[in-house]
């Protein structure tokens, strides 16, 4: 990947991406930051930081970093986010030209739990995540950890199964099989 597969123009401070919503404030799951700018307003920012007195909590622009860097260079950053190629998420429309996948909220086990149980700590997004892209980019990234019996079982619930009914039920045929 190189840097010009950004686009232009590149940003002034940090690309971030869209959270959930196609709207400002962004996440910072994924940033482009231009380092020159922001090791020349670090100190600035840094003391901005710490003279707040809202817990790290920045009211209407979100938490820690990402709530940090959406309110303090919010004139740099609003209006500019990175392309969703670069902050592909599974519970969205599946992008077949994705450079970075975003697990944004559920990681492959949480996932996997939602298959096994139907339980899912992030609420309605294993099944967004099921229903629109996750096995997807799923398949790609086991063929990378293919000794992670995690990535092995979404691998197999994902080309096997696709219907929810069915991918839990022939999970739970293998293990009562291997038991």
């Amino acid at each position: 990947m190189k840097l010009v597969d950004w686009g232009t123009p590149l940003p002034v401070a940090a690309g971030m991406g869209y959270e959930m919503d196609d709207m400002f404030p962004y996440n910072a799951g994924i940033m482009l930051m231009n380092i020159p700018y922001l090791r020349k307003t670090n100190a600035a920012f840094v003391e901005w930081i710490l003279s707040q007195e809202n817990g790290l909590y920045f009211e209407g622009y979100g938490p820690l970093d990402q709530g940090a860097y959406n309110q303090y260079y919010e004139m740099e950053i609003k209006g500019h986010p990175i392309s969703k190629d670069f902050n592909a998420k599974p519970y969205q429309e599946f992008r077949p030209n994705a450079r970075i996948v975003h697990l944004h909220g559920p990681k492959p086990n949480h996932y996997l739990d939602w298959l096994l149980d139907g339980k899912c700590q992030f609420g309605g997004i294993c099944e967004a995540g099921y229903i629109h892209a996750f096995c997807e980019y799923m398949l790609d990234y086991s063929t990378h950890a293919k000794e992670w019996d995690v990535a092995a079982a979404l691998r197999m619930l994902c080309t096997k199964g696709r219907g929810l009914v069915q991918a839990r039920l022939q999970w739970a045929a293998l293990k009562h099989t291997q038991a």
